[in-house]
C-alpha cells in the first residue's frame, strides 16, 4: 500500500465483500469529478460503528466520532512493522462515516442526536451541492442526490435544500461558502448568497479558533483576495472584526492578489496593515491564534516600515534585517505592496540584491565575542552590556571588527575595560 487512495479503495472492497454499501464522499469526490488528486478521502458505508471496527480491527481503527458515526481507519501493517517507513511518507487515515439523517442543531455547529440512514438521506444534510455527491471507486459510478454534477459544469456553488436552513444549522458553513467558491473560482447561487449576506451577523456564535481555521486556509491560498473581497461584501469581515475593519481597499486587494506566498501569516500582516500594531495584537488574541503565529504577524506588520528606508540603513542594520528568519515573507510582502504601487519598489530590490550579493556567513556570522567573554575580560553585567554586545556586533557586521582581538582592542580604546 502505497497511498490513501489504495487504503480508501481497500476499504470500500472490504466493506462491499462484508456486504455494505461503501462509496467515496464529499470533497474528494468533487475533486475527481474537476479532474484534481484529493487532498484525502472519505468513505460513507451502511455498516455502523462497531462493523467498521470489527471488520478492520481495534488497532487499525480509532473511534474519533463514533457517536456520529465516525471511524478512522489505518493503513494495515505487518507484524512489528511501523505505521509507515522512515524514507516515506505516512499514509493517512481515512474517515469512515456511517450514513446518517441529522436531528435538530440547536448550538450552531452540530445536531444533537443522529440517526443512521441512507445515502439519499446523507445527502441532505451537507452542505453544498458540489460537496453533496458520492462515488463508486470500483465501478466508477457517481451517485448524486443534490444535483452536484450539474453545478459543478455551471461552476455553481449552491447550498442543499434551503440555503437559510443549512447555515443555520452550522454558522461555519457561511466562511466555507466563501473559501468553497474563491478556491474554486465558482460562482455563488443567489439564494445561496442571500442566505450568506442575511445570516453573516451569526458567525460570531462561532468559537474564535474555528473562525481562524477557516481564515488561515483563505488566507494561505493564491485566491485570497477573492475571499477577502467576498468576506466583505457579504458583511462577514464587519461581523468578525467588528467596526474595526469591515472593508479592504482595492489597492490593498490587488496587493493580496499579488502575494507569492502560502504562509497565512504574512497574508494575515497584509491585509491588516492598516491597523495599530496593538490592535492587531488584539486580533490576534481574539482568535486565539498560537504565539508563534502572534509573533510573526506583529513582526511583518512591523518590519514593512523597513520598506521606505532600507537602501539608507547602515550596513549593520540591513544585515541584521536580511538574518532574521521570516526575511523572506517580508520581502514577499514588499513586492506585492510594490505590485500595487502602495510602495516603490527600489528598497525591496536592493534587500534582494544584498541577498543574492552576500553569503550566509556574511550576512549572520558567529558571534565573535559573547556576553561570558565580556565578563572574563572583567566587564561587569549591567545597562550597559547590551549596548557593548550590540556595538562589537555591529563592527562585526560592518566589517571594522575582524577578529576577537580587533575586538579586545575596540573595548579597550572605548574604555570599557576594567585598568590593570
Amino acid at each position: 500500500m502505497s497511498s490513501q487512495w489504495d487504503l480508501a479503495i481497500e476499504i470500500v472492497t472490504t466493506l462491499r465483500q462484508a456486504g455494505h454499501i461503501a462509496l467515496f464522499a464529499g470533497g474528494c469526490v468533487r475533486d475527481l469529478l474537476l479532474g484534481k488528486t484529493p487532498k484525502d478521502y472519505d468513505v460513507a458505508t451502511s455498516a455502523n460503528p462497531e462493523e467498521v471496527q470489527q471488520l478492520f480491527g481495534y488497532r487499525r481503527t480509532k473511534a474519533v466520532g463514533a457517536s456520529f458515526g465516525v471511524i478512522m481507519v489505518l493503513p494495515a501493517r505487518k507484524k512489528g512493522e511501523p505505521h509507515h517507513k522512515s524514507d516515506q511518507p505516512a499514509i493517512p487515515p481515512v474517515e469512515v462515516a456511517t450514513f446518517r439523517k441529522d436531528g435538530l442543531y440547536v448550538d450552531g455547529r452540530r445536531p444533537e442526536t443522529v440517526t443512521f440512514s441512507s445515502p439519499e438521506e446523507d445527502a441532505q444534510r451537507r452542505d453544498f451541492t458540489i460537496n453533496g455527491m458520492f462515488f463508486d471507486p470500483l465501478t466508477e459510478t457517481v451517485h448524486d442526490f443534490v444535483g452536484g454534477q450539474i453545478d459543478l459544469q455551471s461552476r455553481q456553488l449552491r447550498a442543499i435544500g434551503i440555503a437559510a436552513d443549512r447555515f443555520k444549522e452550522d454558522k461555519l458553513r457561511l466562511l466555507r461558502a466563501v473559501r468553497f467558491n474563491s478556491i474554486l473560482d465558482f460562482s455563488i447561487e443567489f439564494e445561496t448568497w442571500r442566505a450568506i449576506q442575511d445570516l453573516a451577523p451569526e458567525i460570531c456564535v462561532v468559537s474564535h479558533e474555528r473562525i481562524a481555521a477557516e481564515l488561515r486556509r483563505m488566507l494561505a491560498h493564491p485566491s485570497r483576495h477573492s475571499s477577502i473581497q467576498t468576506l466583505d461584501h457579504a458583511g462577514l469581515t464587519g461581523a468578525i472584526f467588528g467596526k474595526i475593519l469591515s472593508a479592504t481597499s482595492p489597492d490593498l486587494l490587488l496587493a493580496l492578489q499579488s502575494l507569492k506566498t502560502d504562509h497565512f501569516e504574512t497574508a494575515m500582516a497584509l491585509w491588516l496593515r492598516e491597523l495599530p500594531v496593538e490592535t492587531l495584537r488584539s486580533i490576534c488574541s481574539q482568535l486565539r491564534l498560537s504565539n508563534q503565529e502572534r509573533d510573526a504577524i506583529v513582526w511583518l506588520h512591523t518590519m514593512q516600515s523597513a520598506w521606505l528606508e532600507f537602501s539608507d540603513w547602515p550596513v549593520c542594520r540591513q544585515k541584521r534585517l536580511l538574518a532574521y528568519p521570516l526575511v523572506n515573507e517580508l520581502i514577499a510582502s514588499g513586492q506585492a505592496l510594490a505590485s500595487a504601487q502602495l510602495l516603490e519598489s527600489r528598497h525591496v530590490d536592493a534587500a534582494i540584491e544584498r541577498l543574492q550579493s552576500w553569503s550566509k556567513e556574511e550576512i549572520d556570522p558567529p558571534l565573535q565575542v559573547t556576553g561570558e567573554d565580556l565578563i572574563h575580560w572583567g566587564i561587569s553585567p549591567g545597562p550597559q552590556f547590551k549596548q557593548i554586545l550590540e556595538q562589537l556586533r555591529d563592527g562585526q557586521l560592518e566589517g571594522r571588527l575582524t577578529s576577537r582581538e580587533a575586538a579586545h582592542q575596540w573595548l579597550a580604546d572605548e574604555n570599557y575595560l576594567p585598568r590593570t
